[in-house]
């Protein structure tokens, strides 16, 4: 009898101990976070770092973002960070970055999983492989149109568009896909035209690609978006933003108060069709922009360049010139990449030791009083 009452005690014991061993064996092991498991470093933005991760049951190779322990206890920044998961989940285009799943860790911090991305941020692909035909320029620019349009169609800006948020890579055995990263700054908009009633005291973007709207502290809508779609396209052609200045003061206060020069005044050869459209998305004046992503798209389409560039071209370029993939090396949890690996949402853009350190103007950047030089500017 004793014995009879013994046992069911015995396998209740073994059951809770096994199941709170079984709680508690993931949280010991600094490398796993939920169901997934980090394997190496990928990169690090202001927010968090990113890391190459594991789904353990799906077997599926993601990329996790961390935010940084140090701002776990920030509300702003975990309301920025979390924002930004919320506001991408939303989106379902190809061209998008695509979001897996986000929470909270053990100790708090919030982290969010989207998918791998091989390839290069297009910063990094022009510094090492130069500026872009207009051919494969306006093929990059119509995949993110489309994404751009379903954001706007959702009532999303994405205000911090710029080269080293857009990654080349390769998906469903298609090359050189665009895909639109970092809804950081992204905002929730209305459709009624900017006024200056809209006006902050604050700015916060990028200088090299900001819209002249958000220079000047005002809520930029979808067309600012277009502003800064025109800055990239101007970068693949030329190596260089619209304005250069290493004080990101003067680089805003150019944004809002001149007009971007013309290829012909750089010294750069662009076909004028293309180069319409592109200085038209540039345009100081909202009104004066194409009013949506889909009417941009149309224009490049009509281009005498467009079909220059298609899936061959694409596929031969990637054949000659595609990164190692991090998931094929078998480092350490801690170890970084190798130097021909892209880093996924970071553009760390290092220099030589003998050389200065340059302002790095595609770091969001905030501006907390307005210059006085755009005080009276009405755009």
């Amino acid at each position: 009898m004793c014995l009879g009452l013994l046992f069911p005690g015995a396998v209740l014991l073994i059951s809770v101990f096994r199941s709170y061993w079984l709680r508690r064996e993931p949280e010991a092991d600094e490398n796993r976070l939920g169901p997934y498991l980090l394997k190496q470093k990928l990169g690090a933005g202001g927010m968090g770092d990113v890391y190459l991760a594991e789904h353990q049951l799906m077997k599926r190779h993601c990329a996790l973002k961390l935010i940084h322990p140090e701002n776990a206890g920030d509300t702003e920044m975990r309301k920025s960070f979390e924002q930004e998961a919320k506001a991408t989940a939303q989106l379902t285009h190809w061209n998008t970055i695509e979001i897996y799943d986000y929470g909270t860790s053990s100790d708090g911090r919030f982290y969010y999983v989207m998918e791998y991305l091989n390839g290069f941020n297009l910063s990094e692909c022009v510094r090492k492989h130069g500026t872009m035909s207009p051919g494969r320029v306006v093929y990059l620019l119509k995949q993110l149109c489309d994404a751009l349009y379903e954001a706007d169609c959702a009532g999303l800006v994405h205000r911090d568009i710029k080269p080293s948020n857009i990654f080349l890579t390769e998906r469903g055995k298609s090359c050189d896909v665009a895909k639109l990263l970092d809804f950081g700054l992204v905002q929730s908009i209305t459709q009624s035209p900017i006024t200056l009633r809209g006006v902050s005291t604050k700015i916060f973007g990028s200088p090299s690609c900001m819209c002249p709207e958000q220079a000047v502290g005002m809520r930029p809508d979808s067309r600012g978006d277009l502003y800064s779609l025109g800055a990239v396209a101007y970068f693949l052609l030329t190596s260089r933003p619209p304005f250069t200045d290493e004080d990101p003061i003067m680089l805003i206060v150019a944004h809002a108060t001149v007009e971007v020069p013309t290829f012909q005044e750089i010294g750069a050869t662009v076909p004028e069709d293309l180069a319409n459209v592109i200085l038209r998305c540039l345009s100081r004046n909202p009104a004066e922009r194409f009013h949506s992503a889909r009417e941009v798209r149309e224009a490049l389409e009509s281009c005498e360049c467009a079909n220059d560039w298609g899936w061959r071209a694409a596929e031969d370029w990637w054949n000659r010139h595609r990164p190692c993939d991090v998931r094929d090396n078998q480092a350490s949890p801690q170890s970084q990449p190798s130097d021909d690996t892209s880093q996924i949402a970071s553009d760390p853009s290092p220099t030589a030791s003998n050389q200065e350190p340059r302002i790095n103007h595609e770091e969001p950047t905030l501006i907390l009083k307005r210059p006085s030089e755009l005080e009276a500017v009405v755009l």
